[in-house]
């Protein structure tokens, strides 16, 4: 079906909105895609909108989705008999997506979709599928029936099967540019939006789902148990003990390495004070006794420990040598 799609509630994103677009209007959508970037930068929201339209009753009347008729609104509750989303629990860290509800919503694709639209598979946090869900997962991409798509959305593609990756069409969603995040946040009503925007990553859901004021008593938690810690055992309890908080049936490694943006950003703002800038700290507290150099030796220790966790080292190593060097 061919669509003039749109994306309402959308920010940014316009290379991958032009390819949907094109996509849309020559019949050319895949039948899975994979949608990657970090948490609250539109991933959930591109693929609502584009389940939205291909089930809008309207959609050949001009713009699609309307937001107006019955199965846009439905699919605004998330309330559509065709709209199948699965995602990790969200009372444990890192929790896994279970098996058995994967194969379930598997099975609805033997049977086409309801009314004349198209049925979506969403999984959310796709990093998420054991290696028993990621093979049930790749029969379905094999042969997918006409009308069903499969959306996975992920932070780290890397954590998929590769299998997966290599079946599914894969869009790129950027950070925010700063200017689009500041206006947002404004017509939010948002405080601290300087400290949001610094510390969100680009992602306008991290920045209004954040408290910085709570993320600075973490902060404090932290650095008060760093800086009466004596001995290489002290630290290593201490660096258990931040990794644990990112601990699961999977360690969540981004959540760790977006915690030590906070880090960063304390030796950041001590930095500027330093320099004769103290306006532009963006925390409500700074290291005042540590030289400009050391302040900026710091921030470079943390960013190389934030690297180092991506690339797969064991973070409570990783977080003992750090705090070694901080101190």
């Amino acid at each position: 079906m061919s669509l003039d799609l749109h994306f309402p509630g959308l920010l940014g994103q316009d290379r991958v909105k032009r390819q949907l677009r094109a996509e849309a209007a020559n019949n050319r959508l895949a039948h899975a895609y994979l949608l990657v970037g970090a948490k609250g930068s539109g991933r959930f929201r591109l693929a609502l909108n584009l389940f939205t339209a291909l089930n809008c009753q309207r959609r050949e009347e001009g713009l699609s989705p309307c937001l107006q008729c019955p199965s846009c609104q439905r699919a605004a509750k998330l309330q559509h008999e065709n709209l199948l989303i699965l995602a990790p629990s969200q009372e444990q860290a890192s929790a896994q997506i279970k098996v058995d509800a994967l194969r379930a919503a598997l099975r609805t694709l033997a049977f086409p979709p309801l009314g004349q639209g198209a049925r979506f598979i969403l999984i959310r946090e796709a990093e998420q599928l054991n290696p028993a869900g990621g093979n049930a997962l790749l029969k379905s991409l094999e042969e997918p029936p006409a009308n069903n798509f499969i959306m996975l959305c992920a932070q780290d593609p890397a954590a998929l099967l590769p299998t997966l990756v290599s079946r599914c069409r894969r869009l790129n969603l950027q950070p925010l540019a700063p200017e689009v995040m500041l206006q947002a946040l404004r017509e939010k009503g948002c405080s601290r939006i300087p400290a949001r925007i610094a510390l969100s990553g680009g992602s306008l859901g991290q920045a209004l789902a954040m408290d910085p004021e709570q993320m600075e008593e973490k902060l404090g938690h932290l650095l008060r148990q760093l800086f009466k810690a004596d001995t290489l055992n002290d630290l290593w309890g201490l660096a258990e003990e931040v990794a644990a908080n990112f601990q699961g049936e999977r360690r969540d490694r981004q959540g760790l390495v977006s915690f030590l943006d906070l880090l960063a950003q304390y030796y950041r703002d001590a930095a500027v004070a330093r320099a004769g800038r103290p306006e532009m700290a963006l925390l409500g507290q700074a290291a005042h006794d540590i030289s400009l150099a050391r302040a900026l030796d710091n921030f470079n220790w943390v960013r190389c420990c934030q690297n180092q966790i991506l690339t797969n080292a064991q973070p409570e190593l990783a977080l003992t040598v750090l705090m070694k060097r901080l101190l």
